[in-house]
């Protein structure tokens, strides 16, 4: 549901940067919810847009001002930088906060917006039930479409040259039985990269919140308290 989520909230930035329909882009998010989401820049489409315009459309919506590209390497840090200054803005002008989101490019505002809404005493119900709605109306039409979700891997997709075992968010073939497959083309290299480290970080946080056998969970633990 998670990188579902995500990637209508990235399909509608992008839709509004570029002034079209939400319905006329595509593109999917990965790795975990939230703040450790991965844009995929490279599975944008936009209908009506041949592969030359639809590359310089993006290009100038991921760097929108500056002579050098950003690249996903720097996306962790551009989200705390995000946070900080939304934090700062927020305590005096909540309204100037959200008006800072709306100059970022589309990838920092489908973290920044969420998350500054949630900061501001407000839930983001409407997005995550859209979301709900749309997994709900492939089961009960049974058909099959391509959806962002976090799945348990065992293989099925590499990252780095190894296979992926463990959960993480990828596009993947849904229908009413489940998702069958995964549907990821060669990546970018640093979308590759950053989608390896959020598998890692989604690795590293499931072993913090498992229980050997025959051991009580210690309820004071951060892990278990979230």
């Amino acid at each position: 549901m998670g990188a579902w989520l995500d990637t209508l909230r990235f399909r509608r930035e992008l839709a509004t940067s570029l002034g079209v329909r939400r319905q006329r882009v595509g593109g999917f998010v990965a790795g975990a919810h939230g703040e450790g989401l991965v844009p995929l820049w490279s599975t944008v489409r936009v209908r009506g847009l041949d592969p030359d315009e639809r590359r310089r459309a993006t290009d100038a919506l991921r760097t929108p001002s500056g002579p050098s590209p950003r690249t996903l390497d720097a996306f962790p840090a551009e989200i705390v930088a995000a946070q900080q200054t939304l934090a700062r803005v927020g305590a005096d002008d909540m309204a100037a906060a959200f008006e800072a989101v709306d100059a970022w490019p589309p990838d920092l505002r489908v973290v920044a917006r969420p998350w500054l809404t949630h900061q501001s005493g407000a839930k983001t119900a409407a997005g995550t039930a859209a979301a709900t709605v749309d997994l709900v109306e492939v089961v009960l039409d049974g058909r099959d479409i391509v959806v962002a979700g976090q799945v348990a891997l065992e293989g099925e997709t590499a990252l780095e040259g190894r296979p992926v075992h463990g959960v993480l968010g990828v596009p993947v073939v849904l229908g009413p039985e489940g998702w069958t497959h995964v549907l990821l083309d060669p990546l970018a290299p640093d979308e590759e990269r950053l989608l390896a480290a959020s598998a890692r970080a989604i690795d590293a946080m499931v072993a913090g919140t498992l229980v050997p056998p025959g051991h009580a969970p210690d309820v004071s633990s951060p892990a278990v308290q979230r």
